[in-house]
């Protein structure tokens, strides 16, 4: 028996039952039904007023047709549904192009299948979190809480540090440059690529008070050294000795929950020294943004000002756009080379998860103005691990275990060796 006619098929019951009947459909529609084709039956046709002749006298109003009072009823139901469908249609549409207003251009809401990406957090695991966190809005949460294993990558911050190196080409050709404003070019270019590596969405291991961690190039262009020098506030510090330069890298994290999404602040100046030019330059760090922890997909976003300052005076200021409604300025760089008299020198662009250019305007022989190009930067794609999107530099360099320290390590189990050799 159809629903509608049993919960209408009593003409005695007394009890609104309008939710029993109008049951618009929550899934969303492409095609707005006709709400015109719906025929609603003049309440004429159901009721008569006192005042009608076939009515007895001492009698008040009453039903006299309830098959119409049911069609009645059914229509009206049917003509709700279908404005239902057509608004959550409209909604859907809205969502769909608008749902970059709040920069979630990667907000999943449909189911999602096998193979999608695994850095989408089901919804125990958000739940649980959001148990631990729901206390510390607001609050710096690095230190004050212990998080689940889930919410981690098989790193601490320590080896995170080492990742910039994979670029450390643009160091070397930045000690070759003769002119300062081509060097800070490249200084500039090597730190949005720092950036354009900084955006997996696991949270690396604290290292303990005093633990160290060093790296020594395969092809001993450079040696890296880090050490975790404080545990609470976690701050850590590492140096890099190449045969032209030297560089210090100094990391002072500091967060900031507001429930769905984390700020990260870093304190701490950067050095670079130039060995053959003894020029030295310092600057210091962008904000981060971690989005959607507890809904949809979670993704990072780097912005702020930076600059980065020479000892001769000249220095080079970016801006790294935060990103706004409908995505706007997300990635993109934008800003500049001055001397030491702030006349711009250059113009930087591009996007730190794809490219840095220098433009230099110059005047040629036939005293025309020409814009130069020079390609500072470029991310190279390179395969990552499934899970938890380590690319192949992090898994041969940082985390393999070389045949050295095989041959000092004790015995392992099949099921343990199997994990600590995956990488290499």
């Amino acid at each position: 028996m159809d629903p509608d006619d049993t919960a209408w098929s009593d003409p005695t019951s007394t009890t609104s039952s309008a939710s029993a009947v109008i049951t618009p459909t929550l899934a969303f529609s492409e095609v707005p039904p006709s709400m015109e084709t719906s025929t609603v039956i003049p309440a004429a046709t159901c009721l008569t007023s006192s005042s009608s002749s076939s009515v007895h006298k001492n009698e008040g109003p009453r039903l006299l047709n309830y098959s119409a009072f049911n069609s009645l009823a059914k229509s009206s139901a049917s003509a709700v549904a279908g404005a239902a469908g057509w608004c959550c249609s409209i909604a859907q549409r809205a969502y769909g192009g608008g749902k970059g207003l709040l920069g979630l251009d990667t907000l999943k809401v449909n189911k999602r299948n096998e193979g999608d990406d695994k850095e989408e957090w089901n919804k125990e695991q958000q739940t649980s979190l959001w148990q631990r966190l729901s206390s510390l809005i607001g609050k710096d949460i690095v230190s004050l809480i212990s998080l689940p294993i889930w919410v981690f990558e098989p790193t601490s911050f320590l080896q995170t540090m080492a990742e910039p190196l994979q670029y450390s080409a643009l160091l070397d050709k930045a000690v070759e440059c003769e002119c300062v404003h081509e060097k800070l070019a490249y200084i500039t270019a090597w730190v949005t690529a720092m950036y354009s590596l900084a955006v997996r969405t696991r949270k690396p291991f604290n290292p303990l008070l005093g633990e160290t961690f060093e790296v020594i190039a395969k092809d001993g262009s450079y040696r890296f050294l880090a050490e975790q020098v404080s545990h609470h506030p976690p701050i850590s510090v590492a140096k890099v000795w190449a045969e032209k330069w030297w560089l210090v890298l100094e990391l002072h994290v500091c967060t900031k929950f507001y429930g769905n999404s984390l700020e990260v602040t870093i304190e701490g100046t950067n050095h670079f020294q130039d060995l053959q030019s003894g020029t030295h330059f310092t600057w210091g760090h962008l904000s981060t943004t971690a989005h959607n922890l507890l809904l949809g997909s979670v993704w990072v976003d780097h912005w702020g000002d930076l600059t980065v300052r020479s000892s001769t005076g000249d220095y080079a200021n970016v801006r790294f756009e935060k990103t706004g409604w409908m995505s706007a300025g997300r990635y993109q760089v934008s800003g500049g080379i001055f001397d030491a008299s702030n006349v711009k020198e250059m113009e930087l662009s591009g996007k730190w998860n794809e490219s840095l250019w220098a433009h230099r305007v110059h005047r040629n022989d036939s005293g025309r103005d020409c814009v130069h190009d020079t390609l500072l930067w470029a991310f190279v794609p390179e395969p990552v691990h499934p899970k938890f999107k380590i690319n192949k530099f992090v898994q041969q360099n940082l985390l393999a275990i070389t045949a050295e320290q095989r041959a000092v390590l004790p015995p392992l189990t099949a099921v343990s060796g199997q994990i600590a050799y995956s990488w290499s």
